[in-house]
């Protein structure tokens, strides 16, 4: 999977699972500090003009062999994809 397709699957995702995601303007990037083997990473800003600062919001994971989208699940995984490297 390439990772604009992982990037349409996880803004979908966010769509569903934050009831204020348009409201807030948010869109997905890629976590170019964030990395999990077989994972793209997204993080979603809202809109900079919204007024709205999210903070302590989990990433959206997608599977890069099967497109599932969740968030990181918890402090420790997010420790992990904050220590490891880039492949």
């Amino acid at each position: 999977m390439e990772q604009r397709e992982a990037a349409l699957l996880a803004e979908r995702f966010g769509k569903e699972n934050i009831p204020q995601w348009e409201e807030w303007g948010c869109h997905v990037l890629p976590a170019d500090r964030l990395h999990l083997p077989g994972h793209y990473v997204f993080i979603y800003p809202p809109r900079a003009d919204s007024g709205v600062r999210l903070g302590g919001n989990w990433p959206i994971l997608v599977d890069e062999r099967t497109g599932e989208c969740r968030f990181a699940r918890g402090v420790d995984e997010y420790r992990k994809m904050k220590a490891a490297r880039p492949l």
